[in-house]
């Protein structure tokens, strides 16, 4: 099953702050790219991604 692309981005999202909150940024900037690719103009994801300073949109593709 395949969630519709509102919650896949929220689970996204949610992963990264996880993420991020156990130490890992690197992570945390995967999961923030995945989260935006299925919800391009979420501004606090993009926010979230800035914030953290992730720099190669290209990382995990």
């Amino acid at each position: 099953m395949n969630p519709n692309p509102a919650i896949r981005g929220a689970i996204l999202y949610s992963l990264a702050v996880t993420e991020e909150l156990a130490g890992d940024p690197v992570r945390a900037c995967r999961f923030l790219r995945q989260s935006l690719r299925v919800r391009p103009d979420n501004n606090p994801t993009q926010a979230k991604l800035d914030a953290l300073g992730c720099d190669d949109p290209d990382a995990d593709r």
